[in-house]
């Protein structure tokens, strides 16, 4: 998520925000996150990741402002590092993730009639079908496809 504002500057801590060398895309950080985590919540409510020039919310509370706020931190221009607004994605937009209110809610129902818990819950114990197989031979050699 990316504060708005167009004409922001660079990017650049105050000086009364906590730095972290922390790297939470790290192999180390992604087989073990916990202490990681922990680490960012004890640095304070948001930690500047000096490795990746971006700021970081760990705490629950400014994590739930954060997202409660789509109009001061919005997710078309990126939920990841880049910012879609001042370099190209690197992939094309999620219809999701990277949609901001009142898009966003429109497919969020979608996706929620689909996965709601109630519906996984009805799908306990259901089987996928078993893949069927079969064989052609021609001219050019056999193949099997499934």
């Amino acid at each position: 998520m990316h504060a708005v504002s167009p004409t922001a500057p660079a990017r650049r801590p105050s000086s009364a925000v906590p730095r972290s060398s922390l790297d939470p895309f790290s192999l180390d950080f992604l087989r073990d996150p916990h202490p990681g985590h922990e680490a960012l919540r004890e640095a304070g409510p948001i930690v500047w990741l000096e490795k990746y020039g971006a700021y970081a919310a760990a705490r629950h509370a400014e994590v739930r402002r954060i997202l409660d706020d789509p109009k001061t931190f919005c997710s078309s221009r990126g939920v990841g590092l880049s910012d879609f607004q001042r370099e190209k994605p690197w992939r094309p937009p999620s219809l999701v993730l990277e949609r901001d209110p009142p898009e966003h809610d429109r497919a969020r129902a979608v996706l929620n009639r689909a996965l709601s818990a109630t519906v996984m819950r009805s799908l306990r114990g259901v089987s996928p079908p078993r893949p069927r197989s079969s064989r052609t031979n021609s001219s050019e050699g056999s193949v099997s496809t499934l």
